[in-house]
């Protein structure tokens, strides 16, 4: 995809796509015997303002998948929520915040809005579940 080789796409069935950068086949050593060395590939990520190398396995990129299509449930209920005249400030993970006056804050109906379902997510089966509060400050 892109028709540059340097970087892996990996395609979510709902059309996202995942970039591996500088994407290389490689041989690695196992964790568990230095002598028991396998083919396997790495890429580049930013981790603390610099580019390192991952190691890809299996269980770091079902992760990889299943962020990224959490994420796209989170987009999705970003935009609702500006449209409902919930202005976000901030994002951080899996949580909106967003400031209003007081006499808007009903974090009941903020956690209405997150928790529609997606298309995707009815299709996939995978519930939105979702937990609100409101406050004067932000908290963590």
């Amino acid at each position: 995809v892109g028709g540059n080789p340097d970087r892996l796409a990996c395609i979510l069935p709902d059309g996202q796509i995942m970039w591996y950068m500088d994407a290389r086949l490689c041989m690695r050593s196992m964790p568990w015997d230095a002598d028991d060395r396998r083919p396997g590939w790495s890429y580049k990520a930013m981790k603390l303002n610099q580019w390192k190398t991952v190691h890809a396995y299996g269980g770091l990129l079902t992760e990889n998948v299943v962020q990224k299509i959490a994420r796209g449930f989170l987009v999705e209920a970003c935009h609702r929520l500006e449209a409902e005249n919930l202005p976000l400030v901030l994002t951080v993970y899996d949580e909106c915040m967003s400031e209003v006056p007081l006499d808007r804050s009903d974090y009941k109906v903020y956690e209405e809005i997150m928790a529609v379902p997606t298309r995707y997510s009815q299709e996939i089966k995978v519930p939105i579940s979702v937990e609100g509060w409101a406050g004067t400050r932000y908290k963590k």
